[in-house]
């Protein structure tokens, strides 16, 4: 027979165990979401990647006509 100090002990550990379950299925959750967006986030950063070459170019236009004409 186990004595009330070893069942208090394995319900506590249950009860970390159960807690540190929980807390892993909201990080798999929330990394899930995470890896949901990534592929929208590295389409973004190529359109601001191109976007800025083309910012870059019209500048240096806009500076070559300005100093020409």
């Amino acid at each position: 027979m186990r004595s009330l100090q070893t069942y208090d002990e394995e319900q506590q550990q249950q009860g970390r165990a159960k807690l540190c379950f929980d807390k892993l299925k909201l990080f798999e959750e929330k990394l899930d979401k995470v890896l949901l967006i990534l592929p929208d986030f590295d389409n973004l950063k190529a359109r601001v990647v191109k976007l800025e070459e083309v910012k870059q170019s019209i500048t240096e236009c806009l500076q070559f006509m300005l100093e020409n004409f």
